[in-house]
């Protein structure tokens, strides 16, 4: 709704970020029919290319590898890591660029054996204490939380 009532202003131009693929069009379409331009930011690449729009952000799956690179790292290398267990924290489960950020890493943890778990750790912080106290009291073997977002961090 804020940014339909943002297209009646007059503005000039428009920054989206779309947390899940496809979510804008109807937004976006609206725009471009009044020849506003639009710009897809941080997350929604896959939309801004379907759409030929421009996009400013990282590609989040390439920075999800080099994350999971830096945690295999940090384990102690590919044979020290292998079967150890970490969790992951998110606070939007389903958004576009932390699922691709949590692709990436995964895809490197398979690929040398980290055991690996992902909670919701919600926006709320005080819910996310409990829920990353809860899951750390219940798997004592995790050797590494990790963090998609800031909740988690």
């Amino acid at each position: 709704a804020v940014l339909e009532n943002l297209l009646e202003t007059g503005i000039d131009g428009v920054s989206i970020f779309i947390p899940e693929p496809g979510l804008m069009d109807s937004v976006i379409a609206k725009y471009l029919d009044k020849g506003i331009p639009v710009i897809i930011q941080n997350t929604g690449a896959e939309d801004a290319k379907r759409l030929g729009l421009p996009y400013v952000g990282k590609e989040n799956y390439l920075g999800g590898l080099e994350w999971g690179e830096k945690i295999v790292e940090v384990l102690g290398g590919s044979e020290e890591a292998k079967d150890k267990q970490v969790l992951f924290m998110t606070e939007a489960p389903g958004q576009s660029s932390l699922e691709e950020r949590l692709k990436g890493a995964k895809e490197i943890l398979d690929e040398v054996g980290v055991i690996h778990e992902t909670i919701d750790v919600t926006t709320d912080r005080e819910k996310a204490y409990g829920n990353i106290e809860s899951a750390y009291t219940a798997n004592p073997e995790i050797v590494g939380l990790f963090s998609t977002d800031t909740t988690g961090t």
